[in-house]
């Protein structure tokens, strides 16, 4: 009798444990397949379905270093490229539709004609955030900076800077005369954002003071995004954006000139 009854726990926890590998996660669990493995062999003792010493003397030192080799194989597979494609999880909202998002640690932040809000990923929890005033608040873009800060442009013809912790607007920027399609921050940590707008300019921003650096102008239509080059660090003598129109053009620009150093066009 306590042979069988040895015999069937053996069967169930190898079952369940091979049924986890097969699966590759424990539902409902943050267990992976290395965890179902290590928790099965553990039930083994535990259940005295082994001792110690057997557990030892079935250790097979070639398999283990096979399945070493697997692990390392799998993980770098993970770094370079999605691992299985699923959806994780299912952010809805009630009736709004997302113009732009931008991620960070802070969140998901989303643009939308309702505002600016703050997804958390992990609970799904929502937040929205005071800022732009016509057309129900709309917003059209988002950027989080290196550092968490978060900058939106809106239908209200400014740039609106967040504090990163308390998501608490800090700065209302203003000087567009039409809506602002477009924010990015620059890299390295400069506290500069360039804003782009349908009144056919760019502007810089020092986000801390709030105050406009330069304006750039040159576009002969409204000005849809902005980007800056991700190499110009903070000790960089050349600051360097682009930026993209309806015009069909690119423009690069030097930002310590104010001066357009190339002009991108998209049709011959």
């Amino acid at each position: 009798d306590r042979e069988w009854r040895g015999v069937l726990t053996a069967l169930l926890i190898f079952g369940a444990t091979y049924l986890v590998l097969a699966i590759g996660r424990l539902p409902g669990f943050r267990v992976d397949r290395t965890g179902a493995a290590i928790i099965g062999a553990a039930l083994m003792l535990a259940a005295n379905v082994l001792t110690v010493q057997e557990a030892y003397h079935a250790i097979n030192y070639d398999t283990i270093m096979l399945l070493f080799g697997m692990m390392i194989v799998v993980a770098n597979l993970r770094l370079s490229g999605p691992d299985s494609g699923e959806c994780v999880r299912v952010i809805q909202s009630d009736g709004d539709e997302f113009a732009f998002l931008s991620w960070s640690n802070q969140g998901i932040a989303s643009a939308s004609w309702f505002g600016v809000g703050v997804w958390d990923t992990d609970s799904g929890d929502y937040r929205k955030l005071d800022g732009h005033r016509i057309g129900g608040g709309c917003a059209w873009t988002v950027a989080y900076s290196g550092s968490g800060s978060l900058a939106s442009g809106g239908e209200d013809r400014t740039v609106r800077t967040y504090d990163p912790h308390f998501l608490r607007c800090q700065r209302v920027l203003q000087g567009h005369t039409e809506k602002v399609w477009s924010v990015s921050w620059a890299a390295g940590g400069r506290g500069l954002v360039a804003s782009s707008s349908m009144d056919r300019t760019v502007r810089i921003w020092a986000a801390a003071v709030g105050e406009c650096e330069c304006v750039l102008e040159g576009h002969s239509n409204e000005v849809l995004s902005v980007a800056w080059a991700p190499d110009d660090g903070p000790d960089s003598d050349q600051w360097r954006l682009a930026s993209g129109c309806v015009d069909e053009t690119v423009r690069v620009w030097d930002i310590n000139s104010g001066r357009c150093i190339h002009a991108l066009r998209g049709k011959p």
